[in-house]
């Protein structure tokens, strides 16, 4: 099982402060792997937090968000997500899949609203696809 790297931790609150103000998200790698860009970035249910954007807070936000989740974050196929949605911050813990199809199955067992789409950096609405919202089972 990967595990996260100690000092990695650090560069990665570094880099998801820096993409969150420059891109509005990011999706990390916690364990010293590649970031992906490939591929379709899915939200597990359960490790969603949503917070008021506070820019003085982000880095902060992100730092408490890594500790709690730290056993979940250390997985095989998980990454550190975050992204800006209207005037909240939300954080979550992310798994990659390769097929498009795959994602959005995962996406409604997981109650999740989007998935995002890495080598074209957009999101893709589950409402926008078959007009109705995923539930978590």
């Amino acid at each position: 099982m990967p595990m996260l790297i100690a000092d990695h931790v650090a560069e990665v609150v570094d880099a998801a402060t820096d993409l969150i103000f420059e891109n509005d998200g990011c999706t990390l790698s916690l364990t010293g792997d590649d970031t992906p860009t490939r591929g379709y970035a899915v939200s597990l249910a359960g490790f969603e937090e949503v917070h008021e954007l506070d820019d003085e807070f982000i880095g902060y936000l992100v730092s408490r968000y890594i500790e709690k989740h730290r056993e979940e974050l250390s997985g095989l196929n998980r990454y550190f997500g975050a992204w800006i949605d209207g005037s909240r911050l939300v954080l979550d813990v992310s798994v990659i899949v390769r097929d498009f199809s795959d994602a959005v199955a995962l996406a409604y067992q997981h109650g999740q609203q989007a998935i995002y789409n890495l080598a074209r950096g957009e999101e893709i609405r589950m409402d926008d696809l078959y007009g109705r919202t995923a539930v978590a089972a």
